[in-house]
């Protein structure tokens, strides 16, 4: 099943990307994966935790753990409470990054980010659909690993300079 109707009329579909209730003090954005009969308990669907960004400590983690969530849960109420479907990336920044504490420098939320080699300098860089600078550098430090780059907790190094720092 790729798409259901709750008790409230809302639309619940695997991809579509949802964020916590504001009143949390942590606040999640979740990717649904899948939506399943979960017997006597209703339909519920199967979501990715993308991003958790703690109000109190201002961490923001990548967890990627799996959570089950209730179809009915998924809903945001008249007043604008309970769970929020993010539309689109310019309707999520519009309309709650600022109340949610997300960085505000930028009228979009696309970060210039640049990763330079430490041994010589080379540099690669992008433009990352990202809530927070540390997300868009974490995601440009992937990708980087994955065309032979080494980036690490100790530094980034480009596939010329990789193989020396290894040894």
């Amino acid at each position: 099943m790729n798409t259901i109707t709750n008790r409230h009329g809302d639309t619940i579909t695997v991809g579509q990307l949802w964020t916590d209730p504001a009143k949390r003090r942590a606040i999640r954005t979740l990717r649904v994966d899948a939506i399943e009969d979960n017997g006597s308990w209703g339909h519920r669907a199967l979501c990715t935790v993308l991003y958790s960004h703690d109000l109190d400590t201002e961490v923001t983690t990548e967890p990627g753990r799996t959570v089950g969530i209730k179809i009915d849960s998924l809903h945001t109420t008249p007043a604008g409470n309970g769970y929020q479907l993010i539309h689109s990336a310019r309707q999520a920044w519009a309309d709650g990054a600022r109340t949610k504490g997300w960085d505000t420098d930028d009228d979009w939320p696309y970060r210039s980010v640049a990763v330079f080699c430490d041994t010589c300098g080379g540099e690669a860089q992008a433009d990352m659909l990202a809530h927070y600078r540390e997300q868009a550098f974490a995601g440009l430090r992937a990708i980087c690993n994955d065309y032979g780059w080494l980036c690490t907790d100790r530094g980034d190094w480009c596939p010329n300079c990789a193989p020396a720092v290894t040894r």
